[in-house]
């Protein structure tokens, strides 16, 4: 094998529950939960409101809620500003305005709404365990767990936030207690396949690879369309040598999503251990991939890390090439 693995590539494999917009609480509950609805009926309904109650701060909430829904992160925000403006102190709009800013990566202001949402709520469970989230994504793991710790003393049973204090756990290396606030999530939500998830790789962590296989597995079951389980997967499959199962593995996880750039990037290690030039050229084919999403995703040094391992690779079969072909 001429390259391999030993550690999950993937800068941040846990999935972490930010946004809880279906408790989005606001005092008057204008928030509901959109399931499988008609986002577009509902944009084109609350649109309608406005042309008569331009002032309705019901119908820009909820316009708010949809957008949030289907990813319009701009509109939300836009929508949002609106509540604000004329209810200066709505709890719930700086929540899900946070959350909007959270999907788009904007952490530091999805911190100051959240801040404002606990200051004007102060006993809001999900409030905390949202703030808890991006204080994790800036980095701020002790203010983190606090965060979560408060969500948990108002509602100790509140699966999402001790999956996320299992995330601040296993970012600070704290593998034992992440395991253990999982157990937690999984016994108040057994259907979560994110903590299935987050479990399996805090086993691995600790070096218990069947169990991490088994969690993945699981995750699986609950969730079959499930990127980075079937990436999680093959990475341990292929560090025990089953390499074969591994690529099939990175296989449904390229299918599921296109742009997994570290899919691309373990497949052409597990490729390398084929001895075989069909299995070294779809190694370098994964490699150059990889490198062009890194790239277009900003991840500078992984790019060069792969470019490196592409051109050693080249280099190498060069290398054989030219004993094999040459004269005796």
């Amino acid at each position: 094998m001429y390259y391999q693995s030993n550690s999950f590539g993937t800068p941040d494999n846990q999935e972490n529950h930010v946004q809880d917009n279906e408790i989005a609480a606001d005092k008057s509950q204008w928030f509901v939960r959109l399931e499988a609805r008609d986002y577009n009926a509902e944009l084109r309904y609350y649109h309608q409101i406005l042309e008569s109650q331009p002032n309705n701060v019901a119908a820009y909430y909820q316009l708010g809620a949809a957008h949030l829904a289907i990813g319009n992160y701009t509109a939300a925000i836009a929508n949002y500003d609106r509540v604000i403006e004329l209810e200066p102190n709505n709890a719930g709009a700086y929540h899900n305005r946070g959350n909007a800013y959270t999907a788009l990566g904007d952490y530091q202001a999805a911190l100051t709404d959240y801040n404002r949402a606990i200051e004007l709520e102060e006993n809001d469970p999900v409030f905390y365990n949202s703030r808890g989230a991006v204080l994790c994504n800036l980095g701020d793991l002790a203010e983190a767990i606090a965060s979560f710790d408060q969500s948990l003393r108002l509602n100790p049973l509140y699966s999402s936030a001790y999956n996320n204090r299992g995330n601040a756990n296993a970012k600070q290396g704290d593998f034992v207690s992440a395991i253990a606030d999982y157990n937690k999530a999984i016994e108040i939500n057994p259907l979560d396949g994110s903590a299935f998830l987050n479990r399996g790789i805090s086993q691995y962590r600790l070096g218990n690879q069947l169990s991490a296989i088994a969690d993945f597995t699981h995750s699986l079951k609950l969730n079959p369309n499930y990127g980075k389980a079937y990436k999680n997967r093959g990475i341990v499959r292929a560090e025990m040598t089953d390499c074969e199962a591994a690529i099939a593995d990175y296989n449904q996880a390229i299918k599921l999503n296109p742009a997994d750039a570290n899919a691309y990037y373990h497949r052409g290690l597990a490729s390398c251990a084929f001895d075989h030039p069909i299995a070294y050229q779809a190694a370098i084919e994964d490699f150059t991939k990889a490198a062009e999403l890194y790239e277009q995703q900003g991840e500078i040094e992984q790019h060069q890390l792969v470019i490196d391992i592409r051109e050693e690779l080249l280099i190498w079969l060069q290398g054989i090439e030219e004993i094999v072909d040459s004269p005796l």
